[in-house]
């Protein structure tokens, strides 16, 4: 049986053989060799099996174990079992040829994504706790293939023993540096500071000293990686230092030792000082949710998450959000340059920098751009002071008192004197959190981050409008007293108005002028006609007249109810306005003015002066005789305003509504633009709004860069000018 397989072997396989020869040489696709041995077993072995079949009836396996084949020719059992024995060599022997591709360097290719290439060449170190491939080879070709898993800076030690000094030895020291230093971290074992100093070092080094023969950077498919591990050591060296090693009390240097080297850290240089904040937090340690857009910028350096406190010596501080002010900073640790001897000590300056300031820094000759992250510090604000801004806007409906006398301005970020402010007022119902999403898409916008500088009014919503109003006037005033006393500061004469809802009815306030409408629907006597005391009398004035701020460049009404909304008459509206409880010495100064002097109150207002007066709901009726004055009242000529009513996207037309604010209700003849967007009235993070929004801005940007609309000359006096106001009878 066996001769004969070797014959069948003999005579078919010289012919297969042959042809295999031919289809090589003409570089035709062939199979591998050992592939084709294989197809002649296996030819044989179906040969064998064939010859041999028969009508097989009944399968049994004897005592013995040996195999019976109970067929209808009984001479066929012989030859049966003789060919399945003398098969088990061939068998073999395939195995053995089977096996052939295992035992050679065949290389193969297969088909895999593009993503996954890309994904493999470009990978860094701080997504992954394995070396890059240039790593790796390195490590190979020196016997360290497997050292580096248990001891990194054994096989970094291997590496500078063996004397390599090219560009991927020194990416190579790079990574396994930071291997070591989070190895440390893990186990618990020390040096982690000194270790992650000597990554950001040799980072570093890796990226500005450039020697002869290097690529250029921008070429360099390693440089990259070595950007985010520099950040990443950078921001575990920061955090550390914040944290654990006094940083906050340090004024001159501390010094830092461990295997890898004696750092003395020097702290002064840069934006913020460790004392100045009350947190610091790394962006790669928390994940920011609630805002749609995350604006970052790459460069060098290791953005955080800042939250300043109130500082003393900084007057801006005291207008700060109560949980203090989030701010996006970005740490540099600058070094010398390497010392010869490794045992020296090395120096580094620590720096904090303002990335809204600072858009580039000076290294080695070259501007170096400032990596930055501007939304995560609006994030951590939100999260950490959103529930308290809540409750002031919710209490500050139903019941004013409760929040004192909390009519107030936040800024949003430190101030700059070259910068525009852009000035956000919320509406009925609500707080400045529904102005989170479009502050943090202008700060993501590099040419409007330039030019504005954001900040926020926060008052009790249910007080009446025109109450709040002349609250919202004596803080712009307060800001700018405080913070530009003598007027030097061009972007206070320039600034931008934002208002939701009823926060434009108060911004109206500061680009109308109210003559004597408003008094003379209340009252029927001048202010010198009422006996009132002299505080009283100074409040009642200050709502009830205004005149044009100089110092308000351009106007921007969002789902305005400019001549006040039917829902306020609606059973809701009722139910609202009956939950409202006014601050007791408002309503009681009414209440005096009604039962003392009821001739002095026009006839239409007696009833609602005996009862405290009208909250913030009720005054929003379309036939309140006050809305109705105050619609009557123009805007001052020679300032732009703009309106964005929503339609909830039925539609814009004449009968169109958000829901609340009727197109009748907020569209203002005059218009520099006016703009329909498919939003409702509470949404005011809506991407067609805030796109529209955006716009304006950019064309204010525009302009000032045009040199059109120049600055209108200050006042002597930056308060209330009541020489403007016309007689009363």
């Amino acid at each position: 049986m066996v001769t004969n397989s070797f014959d069948f072997v003999v005579r078919h396989g010289y012919t297969l053989v042959f042809f295999w020869i031919l289809a090589e040489q003409a570089a035709l696709p062939v199979p591998s060799a050992p592939l084709l041995l294989a197809a002649v077993f296996a030819t044989w072995i179906a040969r064998e099996l064939i010859q041999r079949r028969r009508f097989v009836k009944k399968l049994a396996i004897t005592r013995d174990r040996d195999v019976v084949l109970c067929c209808s020719c009984p001479n066929e059992v012989s030859k049966a079992r003789h060919a399945v024995r003398n098969a088990v060599p061939l068998l073999v022997l395939l195995g053995l040829f089977l096996a052939l591709p295992a035992c050679t360097s065949t290389v193969k290719v297969r088909s895999v994504r593009s993503e996954d290439t890309y994904r493999w060449v470009q990978r860094a170190m701080p997504a992954s706790d394995e070396p890059s491939a240039g790593t790796l080879e390195l490590l190979r070709l020196h016997g360290l293939g497997r050292v580096w898993r248990a001891h990194p800076w054994a096989a970094l030690q291997g590496i500078e023993d063996a004397h390599e000094t090219g560009l991927t030895a020194r990416f190579a020291a790079v990574e396994l540096t930071l291997l070591a230093a989070r190895r440390a971290a893990d186990e618990k074992t020390g040096g982690r500071l000194d270790l992650y100093l000597a990554t950001a070092a040799r980072s570093w080094d890796y990226l500005f000293d450039r020697r002869p023969g290097d690529p250029e950077p921008g070429f360099d498919q390693d440089y990259g990686s070595a950007v985010m591990i520099y950040a990443d050591a950078v921001a575990r060296v920061v955090e550390t230092l914040a944290n654990a090693h006094g940083a906050r009390k340090a004024t001159t240097a501390i010094t830092v030792r461990g295997p890898a080297g004696p750092f003395e850290l020097t702290f002064g240089r840069g934006d913020w000082r460790f004392d100045q904040l009350k947190t610091l937090l790394a962006v790669d340690r928390f994940a920011v949710e609630g805002l749609p857009d995350r604006f970052i910028r790459y460069g060098l350096g290791a953005p955080f998450a800042g939250l300043a406190g109130q500082d003393p010596s900084a007057p801006a501080s005291a207008f700060y959000p109560p949980k203090g002010l989030g701010i996006p900073v970005t740490a540099l640790l600058r070094f010398a340059a390497a010392p010869a001897d490794r045992s020296a000590t090395r120096r580094a300056d620590v720096e904090l920098l303002d990335p809204g300031t600072r858009e580039s820094v000076e290294i080695a000759g070259e501007a170096i751009p400032v990596a930055a992250d501007f939304t995560a510090a609006y994030g951590h604000l939100a999260a950490i002071g959103e529930r308290e801004i809540r409750e002031i806007g919710s209490k500050g409906m139903f019941s004013p008192s409760a929040t004192g006398s909390f009519h107030r301005m936040i800024l949003m970020e430190p101030y700059d004197a070259d910068k525009t402010p852009l000035v956000f007022v919320h509406g009925l119902w609500s707080d400045p959190s529904i102005w989170l999403p479009l502050t943090n898409r202008i700060e993501g916008d590099p040419e409007l981050q330039r030019t504005y500088q954001v900040w926020y009014f926060i008052y009790p919503s249910g007080e009446p409008f025109l109450w709040t109003a002349a609250m919202f006037r004596d803080a712009i005033d307060e800001v700018r007293h405080r913070l530009d006393p003598l007027g030097r500061d061009a972007a206070m004469r320039s600034m931008v108005l934002v208002g939701h809802s009823m926060g434009g009815v108060l911004v109206k306030t500061t680009v109308a002028a109210s003559g004597d409408t408003l008094w003379n629907t209340i009252f029927t006597v001048p202010p010198a006609g009422l006996a009132v005391p002299a505080p009283q009398l100074t409040a009642l004035e200050n709502a009830l007249f205004f005149t044009p701020k100089p110092y308000v460049r351009r106007v921007i009404f969002l789902a305005t109810a400019q001549r006040g909304c039917r829902m306020a008459k609606s059973l809701m509206g009722r139910i609202a306005s009956a939950l409202i409880k006014l601050p007791k010495p408002f309503s009681d100064m009414l209440r005096s003015i009604a039962r003392n002097q009821p001739d002095a109150v026009a006839p239409a207002m007696r009833s609602l002066l005996r009862r405290g007066g009208a909250d913030a709901v009720r005054v929003l009726r379309p036939d309140n005789p006050v809305m109705r004055a105050f619609a009557a009242i123009p805007i001052a000529p020679g300032v732009p305003y703009h309106t964005i009513l929503g339609d909830r996207g039925k539609g814009g037309d004449e009968d169109a509504s958000d829901g609340v604010v009727s197109y009748r209700s907020g569209h203002l003849d005059g218009a520099a633009s006016e703009t329909i967007v498919p939003c409702g009235h509470h949404d005011a993070a809506c991407p067609a709004a805030m796109n529209e929004v955006l716009r304006i801005l950019r064309e204010d940007v525009a302009s000032r860069r045009e040199g059109a609309m120049p600055h209108r000359p200050l006042p002597a006096q930056l308060s209330r000018d009541k020489d403007t106001r016309a007689p009363a009878p």
